[in-house]
């Protein structure tokens, strides 16, 4: 089944083992993977705004064109970054009171994940799932996806990898595992050469490949 190649994909990825899906989509490329991942990468890095904009306004905040523009130029005019002039300067800014209200709860809870990660042998799913929770983004989720189980079980899924990466690389730092799922997401489609194909039972009926492994998860 589809749902079953991100251990896969977390794996080929890691030893840099190219790989193509058929009949679906890479986990990575998923829309609620990219969300929160780009969460991740705020985690790590206030100054970064590509991430920031991609989730300015999940949960919905009600930040329109107009605003986000004269936010922009707020924090051009103060030299830091968007996230950044948020950050020092929220009240200042030009956005409403609700919609500060909503950037400030997700600052705090940025907060708090950092605070715990410093702690010894923090558990990162649980922390970033209380995260997830605090911010609204299941809510989200539910509110704007008709399949938003699905969604959420990729979420899930997507914080055991964050385990079983920090498990399997007892050095690594949280900011290891955010690269690495950057480095799968931005991996270009490959159209020749060697590569595994990853694909159901079904669909690989009747291709005659050399080599078959079927995978059934964590029975």
């Amino acid at each position: 089944s589809n749902y079953l190649t991100s251990t896969l994909e977390g794996a080929l990825g890691l030893y840099h083992i190219p790989y193509k899906i058929f009949g679906g989509m890479k986990f990575y490329q998923r829309r609620e993977i990219k969300d929160v991942v780009s969460f991740f990468r705020l985690i790590i890095n206030d100054a970064d705004d590509t991430a920031f904009e991609r989730v300015i306004n999940i949960p919905r905040r009600g930040i329109g064109e107009v605003t986000y523009s004269r936010i922009k130029e707020e924090a051009k005019y103060n030299h830091q970054t968007l996230f950044m002039y948020l950050r020092t300067s929220l009240k200042d800014s030009s956005l409403k009171p609700s919609q500060q209200q909503s950037i400030n709860k997700l600052i705090k809870s940025i907060d708090y994940v950092r605070d715990e990660f410093e702690k010894d042998q923090p558990n990162y799913s649980e922390i970033l799932n209380k995260f997830l929770e605090n911010i609204g983004y299941y809510s989200y989720l539910k509110e704007c996806e008709e399949d938003a189980d699905d969604r959420k079980d990729n979420v899930t899924t997507l914080l055991q990898n964050v385990d079983v990466f920090m498990i399997e690389n007892e050095d690594a730092e949280f900011s290891d595992f955010v690269a690495n799922a950057m480095l799968q997401a931005s991996q270009d489609d490959i159209t020749d050469g060697n590569y595994v194909s990853l694909m159901t039972c079904h669909t690989a009926k009747g291709l005659e490949f050399d080599y078959v492994f079927v995978y059934f998860g964590d029975l």
